[in-house]
């Protein structure tokens, strides 16, 4: 899944970025839901998963290749078949 954003990170943490994830063109793109706080629970009810930002990187260009966590059931309504979205972070591969 593609960034569809510059997303910020703090470094030396492994943040767990809710984003609202959308179908553009053939991909799917990940964009931050807003406040991402730990109490802001409102960002995460709009979430529909959370993008995995490594320790090593502050900043996730947008563009960049990432892993996404899908949350729910809400993969169908984007075209994604839970354990056939392949997906790429950090030269390595991974199955969801």
């Amino acid at each position: 899944m593609r960034c569809a954003v510059d997303i910020k990170l703090s470094k030396d943490l492994t943040e767990f970025v809710r984003v609202k994830v959308e179908r553009v063109g053939d991909a799917l793109a990940a964009t931050p839901t807003g406040n991402q706080g730990s109490g802001i629970l409102s960002s995460l009810s709009r979430a529909d998963g959370l993008l995995i930002g490594p320790p090593a990187e502050t900043m996730l260009k947008a563009g960049a290749q990432a892993t996404v966590l899908l949350l729910g059931a809400g993969g169908g309504e984007l075209g994604v078949s839970w354990g056939t979205e392949e997906m790429s972070f950090e030269g390595r591969r991974h199955k969801y």
